[in-house]
């Protein structure tokens, strides 16, 4: 390739520093810089800044960002939605073997046979898309009305624009407002930064119904950890709504400490789940039961805020017979009636396939319970009225009673004998000297 003499600024180097000024859109302050350089100076790096600009991320530094996504959550499977040339896949394949990761590819997602490879029931999945292909959008449509989009599936979009920051009128974030992204989904963009090989990634998703939230850029490159994603503990006062199992109890005793004995469960979780409601900043438009709940803040002045909008039912949730539908709580969470559970259910198996999980309210094993024996069977019922040490007096008493008895008789006998006289024997003394002490009361 010629260089252009600097004395004939109207050449070929003023036709490329207009080509400069043409993807200014995209490369942002970095084309005005080399624009400024000569071309006889830095030939090969005006190259490669133009490269970098046209293909966004560069594809060793996606491949090694992919890598360290994946190892950072922990991820087994990975489907990639790409546009890259056959080395470049075969490089990302195994990149990812060496995890131990084994890698998909899909191009296009129009039937159910192609979008299967999304289906996640029981396992984490990460999906990488590349937004420079054609008809990504399209992809992410489909796999939105999929419901893909949900905590299970670990996104990663490498984006086309050479922007560091979003914008409401990026293209991007046009495109995604149109996606069914849910609070829980796992949505990571990632974008080219200011410096050489940086990445820049942020988080989106949506609160409700309200525009998507855009998490602050966190700066990534080749060699560094992954940074952790901000926690999302502001719901922005959102309204969500909650199912409770009250069953044979009406409404107003639920919120009465005198009969705490009945759903205890529930009314526990209830609780919990206010005082969650106060940590994450989610509202409610219930307002009546607010007495009873400041009973419980932690201090008397404090009151917890109204933070959920109830949804009662009479069951915790069990299938019903014939159809694919559950009642009770389970049945609300599975047709979208509420958004999350203030009730505690038990972790079944048959439940997985329409509740998720969260912690754990508090342990709930199984247990032997012993019943206590009767008195009867534990002891004699007839010397439980004295105590040991009486029975021992009584003893004693009956013992002195017959020796005496004896001696008296026999003593009697021998200073005044006669021809009826009976010998004097031990078991009869014994049985006096009982009747003696039993007559006494």
């Amino acid at each position: 390739m010629g260089i252009p003499s600097p004395k004939k600024p109207d050449g070929p180097a003023e036709t490329r520093a207009g080509t400069s000024r043409s993807r200014d859109t995209r490369c942002g302050n970095r084309v005005n810089v080399a624009a400024s350089f000569t071309m006889r100076k830095v030939p090969i790096a005006l190259i490669s800044l133009f490269t970098c600009c046209a293909l966004g991320i560069d594809i060793d530094v996606a491949i090694k960002l992919i890598s360290e996504f994946i190892t950072e959550n922990k991820l087994k499977t990975a489907i990639a939605m790409t546009c890259w040339k056959k080395p470049d896949q075969l490089k990302l394949a195994k990149r990812l073997s060496e995890k131990n990761v084994p890698l998909n590819t899909l191009e296009h997602c129009e039937d159910s046979t192609n979008c299967s490879v999304l289906e996640a029931e029981y396992r984490h999945l990460a999906v990488i898309a590349d937004l420079r292909c054609a008809g990504s959008f399209e992809i992410l449509t489909q796999a939105s009305n999929r419901s893909f989009f949900k905590g299970l599936h670990f996104w990663l979009l490498l984006s086309m624009s050479g922007e560091t920051l979003v914008s409401v009128d990026d293209p991007v974030m046009i495109a995604m407002e149109t996606l069914k992204l849910r609070l829980d989904s796992q949505v990571t963009l990632a974008r080219p930064g200011p410096d050489f090989n940086q990445v820049l990634l942020q988080n989106i998703y949506r609160l409700a119904d309200q525009p998507l939230t855009v998490t602050s850029p966190r700066g990534w490159s080749p060699g560094r950890l992954l940074p952790h994603a901000p926690r999302r503990d502001d719901f922005k006062e959102i309204v969500l709504k909650a199912g409770v199992a009250v069953i044979d109890d009406p409404w107003e005793h639920f919120l009465d400490l005198n009969y705490r004995h009945l759903n205890t469960m529930s009314k526990l979780s209830y609780v919990l789940t206010c005082y969650l409601a106060e940590m994450l900043n989610f509202s409610t438009t219930i307002s009546e039961y607010t007495e009873w709940i400041s009973m419980l803040s932690c201090t008397s002045d404090r009151r917890l805020p109204r933070r959920m909008e109830l949804v009662l039912t009479d069951a915790w949730g069990f299938p019903i017979n014939g159809t694919k539908w559950y009642a009770g709580v389970a049945g609300l969470l599975q047709r979208g009636l509420v958004d999350i559970g203030a009730t505690t259910l038990l972790i079944k198996s048959a439940r997985l396939d329409v509740v998720d999980y969260a912690a754990e309210a508090f342990p709930f094993v199984g247990n032997f319970m012993f019943l206590k024996p009767s008195l009867s069977e534990m002891s004699i019922i007839y010397t439980l009225p004295f105590s040991r040490t009486v029975w021992i007096t009584y003893a004693l008493i009956v013992a002195t009673l017959t020796v005496a008895l004896v001696f008296s008789m026999r003593t009697e006998q021998s200073l005044k004998p006669s021809e009826h006289d009976h010998p004097v024997r031990w078991s009869d003394a014994v049985l006096n000297s009982i009747g003696i002490v039993c007559q006494q009361g």
